[in-house]
């Protein structure tokens, strides 16, 4: 079983469409919990289609806010809120989980400020995980799950999304991990939990990719390739040995590409746990917008696999284009 929880800034966008489907075609969550979209009704209901689930269930926006865990509601509110949250007043009887964004630190050192405001409601906080004996199953990745400022002296950071679970799940779901994912897309990182591995098996051919077309370089290497003394047929061949050395030692492996810009991402967000400034945020907003238009590039990697030809740019459903390649793979 796999939980991703994330504060996606919303949802309304096409960027985050291409991100949210992203992070469900890589690590295959079980449960997605997005909050603060600042999106509601019909639009909302269209986005929770395209992300592929076949179930969801929505508390409405407020204007362009989300629910409670978003809105830092007066101090009864949210003490309310802990209230509701007690294993007897839930019901529950079994291991449980609870994990989001809680809007509060249990302790100084999980924010970037020391001294920083709210000691009633980070207290009211840790009384709750106290009284309800939860565990926090810790993480992997960098500290602070958000971030905002641009150097030392606006930066800010905490950890404020975790996942919290009761002393019989941790004895019989002892391999749960947790890990806060690169944050982009949000000032939030995703927060993978994960409790039941899944193998995932694929496999690649060369073939000419529509994604090589989004390259600067791409219309140089055609003029390059192209010898009007040779015949068409020399043309041709000579075109995909060009392609192909193009494409080992400049485009490159789009997902392997992916992976480096992540771990660069997770890299510079690591080292912003310490202190922001200037340079980490212009090379974080830089490997941030690689990263998007290498997902963009992955997308029509997908698309032209699917073989489909009724594909819309619109229609952004990768899920789809997923099954829709394998089971042609299956056929053959």
């Amino acid at each position: 079983m796999k939980v991703i929880t994330w504060n996606c800034q919303g949802a309304a966008s096409k960027s985050f469409l291409r991100v949210a489907k992203w992070l469900i075609n890589k690590h295959h969550p079980d449960i997605l919990c997005l909050v603060e979209t600042k999106t509601s009704g019909c639009n909302a209901d269209a986005i929770c289609m395209k992300l592929g689930f076949e179930k969801w269930a929505r508390v409405e926006a407020l204007g362009f806010s989300g629910d409670i865990w978003i809105l830092c509601p007066s101090l009864h509110l949210r003490r309310r809120l802990w209230s509701s949250l007690r294993r007897d007043r839930v019901r529950v009887d079994h291991p449980w989980l609870v994990a989001g964004d809680f809007n509060a630190i249990a302790h100084n050192d999980e924010c970037s400020n020391d001294n920083s405001p709210g000691y009633h409601r980070n207290g009211d906080f840790r009384n709750w995980i106290f009284d309800e004996a939860l565990v926090d199953l810790g993480f992997s990745g960098q500290k602070f799950t958000w971030k905002r400022g641009n150097d030392e002296g606006t930066f800010k950071g905490a950890r404020l999304d975790r996942a919290l679970c009761s002393l019989d799940w941790c004895t019989q779901m002892k391999d749960t991990k947790v890990v806060h994912l690169p944050a982009f897309g949000s000032d939030h990182c995703p927060v993978l939990i994960e409790f039941d591995k899944k193998i995932i098996k694929g496999q690649r051919r060369f073939m000419f990719q529509g994604a090589w077309t989004t390259h600067h370089a791409f219309l140089d290497l055609i003029k390059k390739s192209w010898n009007e003394n040779d015949t068409v047929w020399q043309t041709k061949d000579n075109m995909i040995r060009n392609f192909q050395v193009w494409n080992r030692n400049v485009f490159g492996n789009i997902h392997h590409r992916k992976q480096k810009l992540l771990n660069r991402l997770e890299g510079i967000q690591r080292q912003m746990d310490h202190a922001g400034h200037a340079g980490l945020t212009k090379l974080d907003k830089k490997i941030r917008k690689e990263l998007e238009e290498t997902l963009q590039q992955e997308e029509i990697l997908w698309f032209q696999q699917a073989r489909e030809e009724w594909i819309a740019s619109g229609d952004r459903n990768t899920k789809f284009y997923h099954a829709a390649t394998k089971c042609k793979k299956a056929k053959r």
